[in-house]
């Protein structure tokens, strides 16, 4: 395919974050090769200042053109409105210098910018929209809909999310789930709706090697009786920690020797020594530093609070977990993680207090090969890349 095809990614995450790296530049820099790929991105000051030399060194070899524009935070509110600005700008300046034919907006503030990109230059507007944002938000406490101010912001974006389904030339869900809620909902959605769940970059979660496994074990002071349970990822209002304590504490009833590592860039509170008594807490590994870390768990978990926005996650740590050798253990009704239990076999259990003991003896001691193969059969970082590009051609045929 030529290279005359130019599409411009907008994403209010930076390169310089975690899932920047993992769930855009990854996959950015698989397509670039078959499109002239522009990533603009919000970063924050401190993490460019760290990594910055280190992402475009990863976008000069991809041939990816980066743009980044820095992550303003004051006046509350007035700075969103600011960071919308500044991608707006960046957005018109690099539309208006080359004939880009694809717009890739990454959630609902980016697609604000597509949606006006489409419009003034023709591009065809993808609304990637991640999962159910505004949900997200209200669900978590986030945006109060008693507070005048977010009760109009609620208003003014739930106008806007229609108009992005109505307007989009592409929507895109990362669940199943998700992708069934839409069309009930948004029925003109449903013609153009693409299901592409989160993907893992395999070469940076390596297959398990149990050395590595004893040596992260030693170093954190694990050791090697203790059952591990492990948590990956980002950590908030949207989490259930009672969950985590909760299997916590079944399982010990199980297991003599029961701790818990947690992989987190943010500050996880409530799991204090005492209502715990043995836990491992480990923040801020690098990305590429993680996969190591998840071969020293025994099982990982999964503990979104269950709201109806919980439909659209894809939890990019059940990948990771994986491909890592890890089975999981999560509650009812996130995304389809359901189904993918039922699926793979052996690969995770759904909670239920009163077949603990029976489903943690099925699964366990898990066939790492086999995990590692569900990773690649329906997370590899290939197929989402795939996915990607039937998507574009898909856009670029379309009349």
């Amino acid at each position: 395919m030529s290279r005359r095809i130019k599409v411009l990614y907008l994403s209010y995450e930076g390169m310089t974050d975690p899932l920047g790296q993992s769930q855009v530049l990854s996959y950015m820099s698989g397509m670039s090769p078959d499109y002239e790929v522009t990533i603009i991105s919000c970063e924050k000051r401190d993490r460019y200042q760290k990594q910055s030399a280190e992402i475009k060194q990863i976008c000069e070899q991809a041939g990816i053109n980066w743009r980044p524009f820095f992550f303003s935070t004051s006046p509350p509110g007035l700075a969103t409105i600011y960071n919308i600005w500044k991608m707006y700008r960046k957005a018109r300046q690099v539309c208006s210098s080359g004939d880009i034919q694809i717009v890739h907006c990454r959630s609902y503030i980016t697609s604000l910018i597509g949606m006006k990109m489409k419009k003034k230059f023709n591009a065809k507007f993808i609304f990637d929209m991640r999962g159910f944002w505004i949900d997200e938000k209200i669900e978590a406490g986030y945006w109060k809909t008693s507070n005048f101010l977010y009760r109009t912001a609620i208003k003014y974006l739930r106008k806007k999310e229609r108009q992005f389904y109505n307007q989009a030339d592409a929507i895109v869900s990362l669940t199943h789930a998700a992708g069934e809620a839409i069309k009930k909902m948004h029925p003109v959605a449903a013609p153009k709706l693409f299901i592409v769940p989160t993907c893992v970059n395999l070469g940076v979660f390596k297959p398990f090697d149990d050395l590595i496994r004893k040596t992260v074990r030693k170093e954190m002071g694990i050791t090697e009786d203790s059952f591990v349970l492990l948590y990956s990822g980002g950590y908030g209002a949207n989490y259930d920690i009672g969950f985590l304590k909760t299997v916590f504490f079944a399982i010990k009833k199980i297991k003599e020797n029961v701790s818990i590592l947690v992989l987190s860039k943010d500050g996880v509170t409530g799991l204090e020594k005492d209502d715990l008594n043995n836990y491992v807490f480990n923040i801020s590994l690098p990305y590429n530093k993680v996969g190591n870390y998840l071969m020293a768990g025994d099982i990982g978990i999964i503990n979104y609070v269950n709201h109806f926005s919980v439909s659209g996650r894809s939890p990019t740590k059940l990948a990771e977990y994986w491909a890592s050798g890890l089975p999981a253990i999560a509650p009812g009704g996130i995304g389809d993680v359901d189904y993918l239990f039922t699926t793979y076999k052996d690969s995770g259990i759904i909670y239920n207090p009163d077949s603990l003991e029976k489903d943690i003896h099925a699964i366990l001691p898990s066939d790492k090969q086999k995990l590692r193969g569900y990773a690649e059969d329906y997370f590899s970082l290939a197929k989402g890349i795939k996915s990607y590009k039937s998507l574009y051609n898909y856009l670029i045929e379309k009349k």
